[in-house]
């Protein structure tokens, strides 16, 4: 029975006299249960997924009115925090959150938050970044066909006067100093398109084995190759990329030319001598330019973003063998990037909320796309300007503070890191 029923049964056996209503049950007694219309509850929604470390505004929105909304805050390792929302005009119920405050030593990252209202609660997650703030760039004279950041080192293939170098990078304050180089002995000239990728314990490679490729790992800083592929058939290569750590990792490779997909991705245990699973991949839209690998949501699977030759976008989410185009995330990505064209692509967790976010060269400009985590990316926002001849990007912790950096090279062009400052 609702309560308007209620109310109605309620009205009909008042007490009559003489033919007149002289008694309402909700008159005389206001405190009845019957009484008391409350509007029905809907959904609740956090609508700020996102607070910065030093503080933010924290959202919620609830169909209907409730009494009250709170927020339930539980770090892990740290005493859990109740805070209450106050209601807006608007509708959105709101309060300022500041985590340092609250726990002076909560880290950014995933925060779990149970909203709480007197008919329903709904568990959520808040993720605490650090916006980057990048300072003084740091440069050295190499010539660079291409680069990657492993271990606080910058590993590189540079193209000399008649030669090419595997270079080894590190920084110690305030310098970036070779720390050590061995000559590159490749027999054939290195396209524009790098093929070589790093993670933290192999070394991966792609050789041109007469009509086909063949693309290889070897243990770090051994030279002991074993095939993943020994005949990829791509008459051109354009892509290669490779997550940095952990199991799971995820290695693909785009071409052109060949009889079978564009686009092939394995499962890499990064160990340098295990071999690789091949993931499955539902549709291919056309030749990629760009690809990058990275944890783009909360389960531990590394996923991949892809760029087209043709500019548009893709972001892969990953399961136990499959990638999956995210088309909510797809078309985030692409209604943010727009149409300008993309130089490079990495994906790395620049403000170390967890969730690795989109970071691009274009327009003589390093530009972030940050990660919302509820399948969408933030407009792009300016870090640096970019010297035209910029044509490697690679992030990753290169100086003393947990911070990624971000590091650029080219041909012709100096070997330049862009040094994260954020606390």
């Amino acid at each position: 029975m609702n309560t308007r029923t209620k109310i109605t049964i309620a009205l009909a056996g008042v007490s009559v006299l003489g033919g007149c209503l002289v008694d309402n049950l909700c008159v005389s007694a206001p405190d009845r249960s019957e009484c008391h219309v409350s509007p029905m509850e809907g959904s609740l929604l956090l609508l700020s997924p996102r607070v910065p470390l030093q503080g933010g505004e924290l959202a919620v929105q609830v169909e209907g009115v409730p009494v009250t909304v709170e927020a339930l805050l539980s770090p892990r390792g740290l005493g859990e925090k109740r805070v209450p929302l106050q209601l807006g005009l608007d509708g959105v119920w709101r309060t300022l959150v500041k985590p340092q405050e609250l726990w002076p030593t909560i880290a950014p990252g995933p925060l779990p938050v149970r909203l709480i209202t007197p008919s329903q609660t709904r568990d959520t997650t808040l993720r605490l970044f650090v916006p980057p703030v990048f300072g003084p760039d740091v440069s050295r004279s190499a010539r660079v066909v291409w680069l990657s950041v492993v271990n606080r080192h910058v590993v590189t293939l540079e193209q000399g006067a008649t030669d090419r170098t595997f270079g080894d990078w590190t920084y110690q304050a305030p310098l970036l100093n070779r720390t050590g180089s061995i000559p590159a002995s490749l027999g054939f000239t290195v396209p524009p398109t790098a093929l070589f990728a790093m993670t933290e314990s192999a070394f991966l490679r792609l050789m041109p084995n007469g009509p086909v490729w063949q693309l290889q790992q070897s243990p770090l800083g051994e030279l002991r190759y074993s095939d993943i592929e020994p005949s990829l058939d791509y008459a051109s290569v354009t892509a290669l990329a490779v997550g940095k750590h952990g199991p799971g990792n995820l290695l693909a490779v785009a071409g052109e030319g060949g009889t079978g997909p564009a686009l092939r991705v394995y499962r890499f245990p990064d160990g340098g001598n295990f071999p690789a699973q091949r993931l499955m991949i539902p549709t291919m839209t056309g030749p990629v330019g760009g690809l990058a690998v990275g944890l783009l949501d909360d389960n531990s699977d590394v996923d991949l973003v892809t760029i087209g030759k043709d500019g548009v976008p893709s972001v892969w989410l990953a399961s136990a063998s499959a990638l999956e185009r995210d088309s909510v995330a797809s078309q985030s990505l692409a209604a943010q990037l727009g149409s300008e064209p993309v130089r490079s692509l990495a994906v790395a967790d620049l403000d170390r909320d967890g969730l690795a976010d989109v970071i691009v060269s274009r327009k003589s400009q390093l530009q972030w796309l940050a990660n919302q985590s509820d399948r969408t990316f933030a407009a792009p926002v300016v870090l640096v300007d970019l010297p035209d001849s910029a044509s490697t990007l690679d992030v990753g912790t290169i100086d003393s503070n947990d911070s990624s950096d971000v590091v650029l090279g080219g041909p012709g062009l100096y070997l330049t890191i862009y040094l994260n400052q954020a606390p």
